[in-house]
């Protein structure tokens, strides 16, 4: 489900000074991961903050809380608590040996995004993560996760898919 712990991630990108494009980009992200209420429970928690200076050049690293369509930027920072908890172990292989369903995986979430074009974006909700393995032979597990999110100041909610 995830490695407890704490992780740190820091871009730094750049231009060069003669080039026809002049972009700067800092991207720092923190992580934290502990287990939860029960066995095989897990807590994720991240926080992260993006700067964009001159030509947007660089792809951001920075995601929008569920729901909010991404916008250009120039400065920002998202936070983010999701409660993980498994819910079957069905390990139910496919007709002809596509994939495999190994497990089924609920979760709460809360996100909260803040950057210079919009203020307060508030997403939260409930998902559903289906990790299937053997797919096309690729021996790692693959979560597809389908998320249901509610915005609170907007009154808007929906659904939205997610492949980790």
């Amino acid at each position: 489900m995830g490695r407890s712990g704490w992780q740190f991630y820091g871009y730094l990108g750049g231009s060069p000074s003669s080039s026809l494009w002049n972009g700067q980009q800092v991207s720092l992200r923190l992580y934290h991961g502990r287990g939860g209420f029960g066995k095989h429970h897990f807590i994720d928690t991240r926080v992260q903050y993006e700067s964009n200076a001159g030509d947007h050049i660089f792809l951001s690293k920075l995601s929008f809380p569920y729901g909010y369509k991404w916008q250009r930027f120039s400065s920002g920072w998202k936070a983010n608590f999701k409660y993980k908890l498994p819910l079957l172990y069905p390990d139910w292989a496919a007709p002809i040996g596509i994939t495999y369903l190994k497990r089924i995986q609920g979760r709460i979430f809360s996100e909260y995004g803040s950057v210079d074009v919009m203020n307060s974006m508030i997403s939260m909700g409930v998902g559903l993560t289906f990790e299937l393995g053997g797919f096309f032979d690729i021996k790692f597990p693959i979560s597809i996760t389908t998320n249901y999110y509610y915005q609170p100041n907007t009154g808007v909610s929906g659904i939205q898919l997610e492949l980790e």
